[in-house]
């Protein structure tokens, strides 16, 4: 079973209750028989935590590094479940955009989910997380307008400082946008911020 963003099911659920257990059937059923099954892992409880770890980091720089070592699994595991997840299409990997193809690969990647209501009934989260959400949905809709075209890619941007750029959109090799997401509660916020 391949979960479709744009699934209705779950809105269409009256009882919140039951829209998260929908959401955390879809969900297991990614990991059961999207990933296990068609890859054949024996260890589900690990694959299980990467995802909810990737889930409960969404619109953040992952290091896979970082997941092997908390979870004392390898390296080369948690890179294939890493992988596995995103050839199921639960996750998106977006690279550090560089001028170096080299930069790019070794770098840290932001991780975005597929749908939002997944990760919410999901991924751990202590408060609202509205920030977070709006640049993950901005990611999805970016790759839904532009990121399947040929000759199209979507990176963020960091520099050494840390001042970052959400989303950088290159299309045939050209810089066409730049686009930063933020959340702000009133219109003077937004003021202020300039």
């Amino acid at each position: 079973m391949v979960y479709k963003s744009g699934n209705s099911e779950p809105v269409l659920c009256g009882n919140m209750n039951t829209r998260l257990e929908l959401l955390r059937n879809y969900f297991n059923d990614i990991i059961i028989k999207d990933v296990a099954k068609r890859y054949r892992i024996r260890n589900i409880p690990q694959l299980e935590q990467t995802a909810k770890e990737l889930l409960s980091n969404i619109s953040e720089t992952v290091s896979l590094r970082k997941i092997s070592r908390h979870y004392n699994m390898g390296l080369g595991t948690v890179e294939r479940f890493f992988r596995y997840l995103t050839e199921s299409y639960l996750f998106i990997p977006i690279n550090r955009f560089s001028f170096s193809t080299r930069a790019q690969n070794t770098a840290l990647r932001k991780v975005y989910c597929i749908d939002t209501g997944i990760y919410r009934a999901n991924g751990f989260r202590f408060s609202n997380q509205t920030g977070k959400l709006m640049e993950n949905i901005v990611a999805i809709e970016l790759l839904r307008r532009i990121g399947y075209k040929q000759n199209s890619d979507i990176y963020y941007w960091k520099d050494y400082e840390q001042h970052e750029v959400d989303f950088v959109v290159r299309i045939n090799g050209k810089i066409e946008e730049l686009i930063q997401v933020t959340y702000s509660s009133s219109l003077q916020e937004i003021k202020k911020g300039k």
